[in-house]
This record gives structure tokens, C-alpha cells and sequence, in this order.
């Protein structure tokens, strides 16, 4: 299984107001993202039938799933709306999900030799097993 050790993220809100709220959200989003790619999967089966039966067999991230520091960068530069203000909203989250599949591809590259685009979620150990082997 994969393992993230640094997240590093930049972000722009325009004005900000409260700086510790920025940053948790990053965080959350940020484990959203990279959750999403790692571990969770709604798995159903041939006829359509979900196959998870609690939010355990969904695949949520545990504690031990979260050891990696996310350093966040801010770069504000106030909006044209009322305030200067610019909205967080999901910025954690897409970035995220890119930059973990980015992250795997080239590890993956770089380990094996084979390059391999990553189309969907979560990212099994299976998974990469069955497309690095139709690589051959």
C-alpha cells in the first residue's frame, strides 16, 4: 500500500479571515482527496447490489492511514468581490486527488520502469498489480 510522508499545498482565499479555519480545511480537504484515491471504494456487485454493508467495508482512512505533515503556503491576493474575499471550498480536495495520482504513476515509474496511467478509485494493491502486468 502506498504511503503519503509531505503534502504540500498553496492556496489562495484572497482575504484572509480566519487563518486556523484555512488551514483545517486544507487538512480536511487534503485527506479527502488523498483518502479517496487510497481507500475508499463503494464496491457493488454484478447486479448492481452494494457489496459494503458499513462505512468500514467502504474503506475509510484510519489514524494510522494519517501520518503525513501537510505544509500549506498561503498567497492571498484579495478578489474583486465585497471583502477581497475568495471562497476555500474544495481546494484541498482536487488538488489532492490529482496530486496523489500523479504521485503513484511516477513512483511506479520510477520503481518498475513501466508507465502506467491510473483510471480509477481506489488504487488496490490489486489493481496496480493487474495493470502493471498487462503492461506485458
Amino acid at each position: 500500500m502506498a504511503n503519503v510522508i509531505d503534502y504540500y499545498a498553496a492556496y489562495n482565499v484572497g482575504k484572509p479571515l480566519l487563518e486556523e479555519e484555512i488551514e483545517a480545511q486544507l487538512h480536511g480537504g487534503v485527506l479527502q482527496g488523498i483518502a479517496q484515491v487510497l481507500w475508499e471504494g463503494a464496491i457493488y456487485g454484478d447486479d448492481g447490489t452494494p457489496l459494503h454493508t458499513t462505512l468500514a467495508d467502504y474503506g475509510l482512512p484510519s489514524p494510522s492511514d494519517v501520518t503525513y505533515k501537510v505544509l500549506t503556503k498561503g498567497l492571498n491576493t484579495p478578489s474583486i468581490l465585497p471583502g477581497g474575499l475568495r471562497g476555500i471550498g474544495e481546494a484541498g480536495t482536487t488538488g489532492a486527488l490529482a496530486s496523489a495520482f500523479l504521485a503513484l504513476e511516477k513512483a511506479i515509474r520510477a520503481k518498475t520502469g513501466i508507465r502506467i496511467k491510473l483510471n480509477r478509485t481506489p488504487v488496490t494493491p490489486s489493481y496496480l498489480h493487474n495493470l502493471i502486468n498487462n503492461q506485458f
